[in-house]
């Protein structure tokens, strides 16, 4: 069962900078696990690879105005054992390619919990035309439903409201809130 959210959407370049750091961090993820989407023209990927690759594409737009998003950042987390490290990588990148197509997206699957998850970073500005990418609540549902339709096709079970993540059914009365720590 793939789990996805949207984190954060960035505004600086320093904030984009710690973010692809600790995306890309060896510690995390291994770089045969790392892929960018889109128009990528690095050698190698690295934070700083991504990053310029990121500031080429708002540059050639006219993009670069302070204040301006200069991310979105989401994961995309299975159950243990559900998928290998492979397996969520191929998911990972597959997913932005038909979630947010135009968009240059990096993603990386972290390894380094007992969960694996894969981490996606989108620059928000279309290497194809400039376009800003803005994510309405219709473009999240639509999201989760490529997500839920990936998960079906390759026969992992799907989230359904109501259930941990494990499949078993809240108990009456229970309360599950989730904060940024948890």
């Amino acid at each position: 069962m793939a789990i996805l959210k949207i984190i954060s959407h960035g505004k600086t370049s320093a904030g984009t900078r710690r973010l692809l750091s600790y995306v890309l961090a060896p510690q995390k993820t291994e770089p045969h696990l790392c892929a960018v989407s889109g128009d990528f023209q690095g050698e190698e990927i690295t934070p700083n690879s991504v990053f310029q690759s990121f500031k080429r594409i708002r540059q050639l737009f006219g993009k670069e105005r302070k204040g301006s998003r200069t991310y979105t950042h989401g994961t995309i987390s299975f159950a243990p054992g559900e998928a290998t490290p492979n397996q969520v990588a191929e998911f990972a990148s597959e997913f932005v390619e038909q979630a947010f197509p135009g968009y240059q997206a990096l993603t990386a699957v972290h390894t380094d919990t007992e969960h694996v998850h894969a981490h996606f970073v989108i620059e928000p500005v279309s290497y194809i035309n400039g376009i800003m990418l803005h994510t309405s609540k219709n473009d999240l549902e639509r999201a989760k439903s490529i997500c839920n339709d990936m998960c079906r096709s390759r026969s992992l079970s799907v989230a359904s409201k109501g259930h941990h993540a494990d499949g078993t059914a809240f108990s009456e009365g229970e309360i599950t809130a989730w904060t940024k720590d948890k």
